[in-house]
């Protein structure tokens, strides 16, 4: 099965040049999440004129993500990380450190989705 993730154009480049090989999400409605060793398309613009594909890869690892901006806290797989950890793994995800990418969730959520609860899947280009 292939898994397509469409990306905002703030991202797209940093998903092409791979510097960013994740991206965290909500859940999906019917449950789904990706699984080890399927097929990912990375693109941007979809459902436009403007469609590309930034790069394919395969899943290499999917788990649970909650963001707190309110209490500045990012917990993997139920596992609360320290800050050193939680700027680390926000770095990976594009963002400069763990309070920029909570900003950013809660800009784009808004408050009455917060906490974000949702999945980060990983992957290996080629």
């Amino acid at each position: 099965m292939t898994v397509v993730f469409n990306f905002k154009r703030q991202f797209a480049e940093s998903v092409a040049t791979g510097a960013k090989r994740q991206t965290i999400r909500l859940h999906r409605k019917d449950g789904r999440v990706p699984r080890l060793g399927e097929t990912v398309k990375l693109y941007t613009g979809l459902r436009t004129k403007a469609t590309r594909l930034l790069a394919t890869g395969t899943v290499s690892d999917c788990f649970a993500v909650e963001i707190d901006p309110a209490r500045g806290k990012v917990k993997i797989r139920g596992i609360g990380l320290a800050s050193w950890m939680a700027d680390d793994f926000a770095r990976r995800d594009g963002f400069e450190n763990a309070l920029t990418m909570a900003d950013w969730f809660a800009s784009q959520y808004g408050k009455a989705a917060l906490p974000f609860s949702g999945y980060c899947t990983r992957w290996i280009l080629g």
